[in-house]
């Protein structure tokens, strides 16, 4: 998803603000590493922290061990153990934590165990010539000290581990089940060698007899004799690789089974493992984008009677034997792509509709104060577009698009699915109000004349990546797509037939994002926002375009105020310079971040007055317009030392050019444009601006070709530089 971007735009100093971007309270979830059930308490490890939850996953709290890189924990009575970029303990319940075990040398820790109270973890490293080393290190002092089991290990990780009392062990490794008997002392295989080990429980029955459970790619594995002998037990695993094991005690003598699997699916077992039941209802299951990495469920425990699921798009809790599921990590502030944002109206008022990875959609109706999760029906973690028609909402990603005709409570798959990932749509109506559904795919584009029921595919093959339209006036409508590489398309005839527009854009270029100011149409190519005011006809470059500041700086998203009490403002979503707005249609840019920490913006929307971002690891930001329509921001570190007047780009040009300068103190300012004989053709800036960088373009659609020149005159200060129009 990656994309470059253009020019220059405003930089402006600081000054003082009484307000800035705040971030929603979601939408939440991402990837849940592991779970622990402490007291009357929940712990999770999430983006490098450990949170807990008093109230069953209602809400969730920092326990104060905050980017540690904690990437698993453990716990037991009143003490948890966490692993990141080091080993961390707390001996209550997390309200404090100290650094354990500097006696081992940490790095490339990925697994922690616990038996009773003995630790072990896995450091993982790389000898010559390029072989995966596996040190494994057990503590029986609670941390204090650590000693090597690698020699009865045989170069294995340990993944997992349980026990009987406090000298039988079970570990679970990368190759094989092994066992101990004097806590962890010495080891033997006790079977599946060679065979990957994800999880492992051990269940001792009333009967006297010990039931071991061994989760692998292929399914659970039991054995009833201490591992001499193993059979598989895959009766009802519709998917047989399997992530995670839990194990409930029902009642006296009866234990119930979980068995999380990669594909975001759980199982439950009431019979010792010999059947299987699919219990995943509600869970957010299906594949994303890069193919084999799935909605795995990473960890699952029990408190009380209610079950975790902590997976890679997000926690999940059921209150009812596993018979549904529904999120439970509000509060949790995750790594959450928003890939798309839409306003969904109704009798009820607006709604924000996100799409994302790996959560899928929620939707909030108070203004993102609160998210609630809409996936009921849709198989996939990783939505790409939203779209509205009247009251129908539609959501593509992966698998297809899926449709919601009662406000996102469920959704419908549509005929649309298998023919490649969804990446834009657009629903557009035409002057007889007759309303198409249009989605773009890597594989080309289809369009739907009946709310999604069937789909027919168009001549356009490429990869569509956005989409715009705008009544013609007569009985259809005007259909811009933008594709990867191959520019801009038009089709006049409801996408019967295209047209490739590129009279000014050239037609390799990449379209991220398409929208209407007005008349006006915009494209966002990787360098260069470009403005048509023909409908397409013809295309020059606005001012912005961020090359000459860096060439990884990308335009991803554009979104258009029509309410502005200052006429149509224009905002832009960069990959790295966050949030851009322009008050005069694409002339100049200034920069709007304050309190924005992430800087990546996939989606922008309008809802009312206020505007909001959907970003790359850090879900939802909002703020005011008039804020962002009224205030110049600009880090003291990046202002001029000098007056500078830079080479147009492009040189030569037709019809259109950007011309950039810079001041160092606020001043009058004026850029004019003289033609060969000294008379002035235009005057492009004439007042006062605060010191910064800035960028204008300059149109010549009305002029004839050959050399003109350009000059900047401030303060004290006058340069000129010479440009060629070439038509």
């Amino acid at each position: 998803m990656l994309k470059k971007l253009p020019y220059l735009f405003l930089l402006f100093p600081t000054i003082i603000v009484y307000a800035q971007w705040v971030h929603t309270n979601g939408p939440y979830g991402g990837q849940i590493n592991s779970l622990v059930s402490l007291s009357n308490n929940i712990y999770t490890s999430v983006g490098g922290s450990v949170l807990y939850s008093a109230n069953n996953g209602t809400t969730w709290n920092s326990t104060g061990l905050t980017n540690a890189g904690v990437r698993a924990i453990v716990g037991e009575g009143n003490k948890l153990v966490a692993i990141g970029s080091q080993v961390f303990v707390s001996v209550n319940e997390g309200v404090n934590w100290s650094v354990i075990g500097s006696s081992v040398p940490w790095t490339n820790l990925f697994t922690l165990t616990a038996s009773s109270r003995i630790l072990f973890v896995t450091a993982l490293g790389i000898s010559l010539p390029s072989h995966l080393v596996y040190n494994v290190y057990r503590s029986t002092d609670d941390g204090a000290s650590w000693t090597s089991v690698d020699s009865d290990l045989s170069n294995t990780g340990v993944n997992a581990i349980d026990y009987i009392g406090d000298s039988s062990i079970y570990a679970g490794t990368t190759s094989g089940v092994y066992t101990s008997t004097d806590s962890g002392a010495s080891w033997k295989l006790a079977g599946l060698q060679g065979i990957s080990i994800s999880a492992i429980r051990v269940i001792s029955r009333d009967t006297g007899s010990t039931n071991i459970f061994a989760a692998t790619n292929r399914g659970v594995l039991r054995s009833t004799n201490d591992g001499m002998s193993w059979s598989f037990v895959n009766s009802g695993l519709s998917d047989t690789v399997v992530t995670a094991l839990a194990v409930y005690p029902k009642t006296q003598g009866s234990t119930e089974i979980l068995a999380g699997t990669q594909g975001g699916k759980i199982f439950l077992s009431t019979n010792n493992g010999d059947n299987w039941s699919d219990v995943s209802n509600g869970l957010i299951a299906g594949p994303w984008e890069w193919g084999d990495w799935e909605a795995d469920v990473r960890s699952l425990t029990v408190a009380g009677s209610n079950f975790f699921a902590g997976t890679n798009a997000g926690l999940f809790l059921s209150t009812n034997n596993g018979s549904t599921w529904e999120h439970a990590d509000n509060g949790i502030n995750n790594s959450i792509a928003i890939n798309a944002l839409e306003v969904f109206s109704s009798e009820y008022g607006n709604s924000i509709l996100a799409g994302g990875f790996p959560s899928g959609v929620f939707i909030s109706s108070d203004n993102g104060s609160h998210w609630d999760a809409a996936n009921n029906g849709i198989n996939s973690i990783d939505i790409n577009a939203l779209a509205i028609s009247d009251k129908n909402i539609f959501a593509g990603g992966p698998t297809g698009v899926f449709v919601s005709t009662n406000s996102g409570v469920s959704w419908d798959t549509t005929g649309l699915s298998n023919t490649g990932e969804v990446v834009s749509l657009l629903s557009a109506a035409d002057a007889k109000g007759d309303t198409l559904i249009l989605a773009g795919t890597w594989d080309g584009l289809f369009i739907s004349p009946n709310n999604g029921k069937t789909w027919n595919s168009t001549e356009l093959k490429q990869g569509i990546t956005a989409l715009a339209a705008y009544p013609n006036g007569q009985t259809g409508m005007n259909i811009f797509a933008g594709t990867a590489g191959s520019g801009i398309f038009l089709s006049t005839d409801n996408g019967v037939t295209w047209n490739s527009l590129h009279n000014g854009i050239p037609v390799v270029e990449n379209i991220n994002a398409i929208c209407f100011c007005g008349e006006d149409l915009f494209a966002a190519t990787d360098y260069i926002l470009y403005r048509s005011t023909d409908n397409g006809t013809s295309w020059t470059p606005t001012g912005l375009n961020t090359a000459a500041i860096s060439s990884n700086t990308f335009i991803y998203s554009l979104v258009v105020d029509t309410n502005g009490t200052n006429g149509l403002n224009i905002f832009a979503g960069t990959n790295d310079h966050g949030v851009l707005v322009s008050k005069d249609t694409g002339d100049t840019w200034d920069t709007a971040n304050l309190g924005l920490t992430d800087l990546c913006i996939y989606s922008l929307c309008v809802s009312g007055s206020y505007l909001f971002a959907g970003t790359n690891i850090s879900g939802i930001w909002k703020r005011p317009i008039s804020e962002l329509t009224g205030i110049y921001e600009t880090s003291p570190k990046k202002l001029p030392q000098m007056f500078s007047l830079y080479q147009n780009y492009p040189n030569p040009f037709n019809p259109a050019t950007i011309i950039t300068y810079q001041i160092p103190k606020e001043g009058f300012v004026k850029v004019k444009v003289f033609d060969e004989l000294g008379r002035k053709v235009k005057t492009l800036v004439n007042g006062l601006k605060s010191p910064g960088k800035y960028t204008v373009s300059f149109d010549g659609s009305n002029l004839s070709s050959g050399v003109y020149f350009y000059q900047l005159e401030a303060e004290n200060y006058l340069a000129i530089k010479k440009m060629i129009l070439l038509k």
